[in-house]
């Protein structure tokens, strides 16, 4: 097959593989294996990241069980406090509270009798100060002071966030400039000036800057009104207006701080709501109140952001209308980060934002802000590169962080997993919350004990000064300035916290005498009652009274029980303290929600869900680590398609199919081995298994159109062919075709003929189908037999030509397979006489077989015309070995083998030496023998009666006439009907009467005169 020929037949294969691979480039470009990507990148994490966790990343989990034994959620923000305060006072490094406080707690007052746990037994009690200031709960300012106290606390705002190309609130800005400028301006200018994108609702935007123009000009106007101005139905403006309302109250309450940063909320609702009623409660003062409350927030948020930086504020995504932490928490705060993260459209949790712009200002992811601290980041050198990385460095220049951000200006996270136990519970380590509220619950239950027990010394106090008001009172205020002294103990800054407890002592030492000198009284008084019978109902009165007094201050358990308890409580908080500081000191811990019931799941590449709280802990880990994962740049992923495409293309397009797919697996397996390498080793990924998937369907389209068109053909010229050989061989040629020289070549074989003498008058005497039935069933079963013995066989009517050792089918030893095939192929025949159907058993006995072998050099390949060609061998083996086949006849044979064939074979087989044998068209004789049968398979008659031939034929060769006929004699009277006895009889005679040449002239053969 010449070049032009080979490439012409694998042009279409070449195409179709083309055609794969660039639609593949073409489909990776255009986004379709992104999830084919985020698939491999996902099993990555799971299976082959290998960054550890932190030690010093400790989780402090909110778990359901804190909800159901501590208290349901929102937890009361006092409560919070005591977490904040103890893990402090345990040694954390730093505090972060994935919390939002968007909203203010309001006062309370605290009321012992109105609490759940209650007991009623001590329902009589009565409470001091149960209304008063004194028991007031300022949850918001508890928190923040605990938070102020502790001085690392990263505290959490949030708000929508939008790719680096698309700006909010500069859209926002530029639709509130057009408006102002052109209150009339039509919807189509309105979008043609902003440029909004094709998928943008325009008509929303629209509707939405119109309501907006208007509130800011009176932001007390109704939907009604609103509708009326702006001529459309009131619905349309209820869809949008309770949105709006907040927005223009939050740029109306800016401009007015703008103007006068000290303007008071009383200000605010003067300038905003100039025809409001002062101190009526409605929606508009309510949306002027909050929103002048969380200007004062944005003050503080804006003081934990950084300025705009031309070199990278480009690839940062943009935030709107974000929801920040009351003023007095943001205040107390360390830093403010926003916690916010956007999942890919599939679900996951993969990348979260690092910063972002926000008002002009640039806002830190509230992880990225903890680690900036951690590390020392110089956060005024940031910088981008050219890759659209981060460059961060620390403040010593020692170290350097490069974080690759996405179109999203997201960072990859690199996500941790414990492989021994793959679940986000062994992923860094965790508090359950509880572990830390037991501390407060214990101090606070001490406290709540103490002040049961000052509430019933109260009664004894009150009864000592009865008839004395003035002390009774000069008490009472003393306890309520108790009260409020602690209060302030724990809102007080450390500072000052040293002065207030040693007032808050001295005041304690003076409350403690005027009690133990009210229960002396009690005691006094109880032994002088003592078998006194009270004379009225008032000094019965007054008598039970001391003696319940005395039950329950001095004799009865109560005080010895309350303090044993408190005992008891203190020494379970000193307990669970030190253990915490153990596990906490210098650590970094992260306040989340981890229980179901608050929703606050997310799925990740490594868990399917897991608690928001873990996303911001694995950022931290990645940077405290310096290990950002790094996604290769597109043109990788397309490169390997372009090579492997190419390569799978040419080996699928000229090779097997089963080689192609060979080493498409030889091609993939190290491609994904080294994907798999990098990233373990460098958190490194390339989405190889895009490649690989491209390979693969190349294969197969390549595979299934060559099987549709090429291999039709082989298969289409195997059927050809299998009609003149066996299906085998025919599959064998087909099969390796395209690499095999078919054309005449020379080989050593061993040729096989052989014939059925007498069918011609059997199917003289049988109709066609007759004919056909015993004829297709004895060359199936000889057919059966050559194929297993891999001879190369072609049926000639009721003859068969096979040969062995073909350079399509090489056989070792192919001249004992050619013994061999000749006595299978006679056995077979015996077989066939014995089961053959009733209807032809005369025929199948009748049938006989002689067969001729011998073996030597010929020439095999194709021969034939253009239009007809044959895969054979030719030569003078060949037709030696029809010729010994037809001279079975003669010698009344039937195998009949050449000097050559035994000579090869040895020992291993039984013969008889039939002659000298000179056939037609030969000049040289050829010795030939009968192949008797297989060594020890012969029984000794034949084998007596084959050695006495071999005598008589070794005498007539050595011209011993008369020798030879005694032989011969002595053969025939053991088998008188051996056509061999005649034929040497004859030529005995003739040689007698014309004897041969002397010496060498003379061949010594029995020449045969037909073939």
């Amino acid at each position: 097959m010449n070049l032009s020929e080979w490439i012409k037949r694998r042009l279409w294969a070449f195409s179709v593989g083309t055609f794969v691979t660039t639609l593949a480039v073409l489909a990776y470009l255009a986004g379709w294996f992104v999830p084919l990507s985020r698939y491999q990148l996902d099993q990555g994490f799971r299976h082959f990241n290998q960054i550890d966790a932190d030690p010093r990343i400790v989780l402090i989990d909110i778990n359901d069980y804190a909800l159901r034994s501590i208290h349901r959620w929102p937890w009361p923000r006092r409560m919070q406090a005591d977490l904040v305060g103890i893990l402090d006072e345990c040694g954390a490094e730093t505090i972060l509270l994935d919390i939002v406080y968007a909203e203010p707690s309001p006062g309370r007052i605290s009321d012992p009798r109105l609490e759940p746990d209650y007991d009623a037994d001590a329902a009589g009690d009565e409470v001091l100060g149960e209304t008063s200031i004194a028991n007031a709960i300022y949850d918001d300012r508890e928190l923040a002071t605990a938070i102020r106290n502790a001085g690392n606390v990263y505290v959490a705002l949030f708000f929508e966030t939008s790719p680096p190309s698309f700006d909010p609130q500069q859209l926002r800005n530029d639709a509130r400039k057009l408006l102002d400028e052109n209150p009339a301006i039509t919807r189509e200018e309105f979008a043609a000036k902003l440029n909004l994108p094709a998928d943008d609702d325009s008509q929303t935007r629209f509707a939405q800057a119109r309501i907006d123009h208007l509130l800011r000009q009176q932001f007390d106007l109704d939907e009604h009104e609103i509708a009326e101005r702006l001529d459309i139905p009131v619905r349309d403006v209820e869809i949008h207006l309770s949105r709006m309302k907040p927005i223009a109250a939050q740029y109306l309450v800016q401009k007015l701080l703008a103007e006068n940063a000290d303007a008071t909320l009383a200000e605010a609702y003067a300038a905003i709501l100039p025809n409001h009623p002062p101190n009526i409660a409605s929606r508009d003062r309510h949306d002027v109140f909050r929103e002048y409350s969380r200007a004062l927030s944005r003050y503080y948020v804006r003081k934990h952001c950084l300025d705009i930086d031309p070199t990278y504020h480009r690839l940062l995504p943009n935030g709107i209308d974000p929801t920040v932490p009351v003023a007095e928490i943001a205040a107390a705060a360390k830093r403010i980060g926003f916690v916010n993260f956007k999942k890919d459209d599939d679900g996951i949790l993969r990348h979260v934002p690092v910063m972002t712009r926000l008002e002009g200002k640039v806002v830190k992811q509230i992880a990225f802000a903890l680690a900036a601290d951690i590390l020392d980041f110089d956060l005024k050198t940031i910088a981008a590169d050219e890759k659209n990385r981060l460059i961060i460095t620390d403040r010593k220049q020692s170290n350097v962080w490069r974080l690759p951000l996405n179109e999203n200006g997201e960072v990859l996270i690199n996500w941790q997993i414990n492989h021994a136990a793959p679940t986000w519970e062994k992923s860094f380590t965790h508090i359950p919350v509880s572990r830390a509220m037991e501390i407060a619950t214990c101090r606070r239950t001490i406290r709540d004990n103490n002040a049961l027990l000052r509430t019933r010394r109260f009664q004894a106090v009150e009864l000592m000064y009865e008839g004395a008001p003035s002390g009774l009172l000069d008490h009472e205020a003393r306890v309520r300035q108790l009260a409020l002294w602690e209060a302030g103990i724990e809102l007080a800054s450390a500072e000052s916290r040293a002065n207030l407890e040693a007032q808050r002592d001295g005041l304690l030492k003076e409350i403690e005498a005027t009690e133990e000198l009210a229960l002396s009284n009690i005691e006094r008084m109880h032994q002088e009652i003592g078998g006194l019978e009270p004379e009225d109902e008032d000094e019965r009165a007054l008598f039970s009274r001391i003696n319940n007094l005395h039950e329950r201050l001095i004799a009865g358990p109560f005080t010895k029980e309350l303090r044993a308890n408190n005992t008891r409580l203190q020494a379970r908080a000193n307990e669970l303290l030190s253990e915490l500081r153990d596990k906490l000191d210098g650590k970094f811990c992260f306040v989340g929600h981890t229980a179901s019931a608050q929703a606050d799941m997310v799925n990740s590449p490594v868990f399917e869900s897991m608690p928001g709280v873990m996303a911001h802990a694995n950022l931290v880990n990645t940077l405290l680590q310096n290990r950002i994962p790094t996604v290769a740049p597109s043109y990788m992923p397309v490169l390997l398609i372009i090579i492997v495409g190419a390569i799978i293309t040419l080996l699928t397009a000229t090779k097997g199919p089963w080689f192609a797919f060979a080493s498409l697996l030889l091609l993939i397996a190290p491609m994904l081995g080294i994907s798999c390498y990098l990233t373990w080793k460098y958190g490194f990924f390339i989405a190889t298994i895009v490649p690989a998937a491209t390979t693969f369907v190349a294969w197969a389209l390549i595979t299934l159109y060559r099987q549709s068109t090429e291999e039709r053909q082989r298969r289409s010229f195997s059927r050809a062919l299998a009609r003149n050989t066996s299906p085998a061989i025919a599959a064998s040629i087909t099969k390796h075709m395209d690499k095999l020289d078919l054309s005449p070549q020379p080989a050593e074989v061993t040729c096989y003929f052989s014939d059925l003498q007498g069918f011609t008058s059997i199917s003289e005497r049988l109709d066609a189908n007759q004919t056909k039935t015993i004829l297709n069933h004895y060359l199936g079963a000889m057919g059966e037999v050559l194929v297993e013995n891999r001879a190369f066989n072609k049926f000639m009517g009721d003859g068969i030509f096979a040969f062995f050792n073909s350079p399509l089918w090489p056989v070792e030893d192919h001249i004992i397979v050619g013994c061999e095939s000749a006595l299978a192929t006679a056995e077979k025949l015996d077989e066939l006489k014995k089961t053959a159907d009733a209807e032809y058993v005369d025929e199948f006995r009748g049938l006989f077989m002689r067969v001729g072998v011998h073996a030597g050099p010929v020439y095999v390949g194709y021969f034939g015309s253009e239009n007809q060609t044959d895969y054979t061998c030719i030569g003078d083996t060949v037709n030696l070995a029809a010729r010994l086949e037809s001279a079975n006849k003669a010698f009344g044979t039937q195998i009949m083998v050449s000097g050559v064939c035994r000579d090869h074979a040895g020992d291993r087989y039984h013969y008889r030496h039939l002659a000298a044998l000179q056939v037609k068209g030969k000049a040289e004789a050829v010795q030939v023998y009968e192949l008797l049968g297989r060594k020890g398979d012969v029984d000794d008659e034949t084998l007596n009666y084959a050695n006495a031939f071999n005598q008589a034929v070794a005498a007539f060769q050595k011209r011993d006439w008369e020798g030879s006929k005694h032989h011969f004699q002595y053969c025939k009277e053991r088998r008188a009907n051996d056509p061999a006895i005649e034929l040497y009889h004859h030529e005995i005679e003739q040689l007698q009467l014309n004897p041969p040449p002397e010496g060498d002239a003379w061949n010594m053969a029995i020449t045969m005169t037909t073939k």
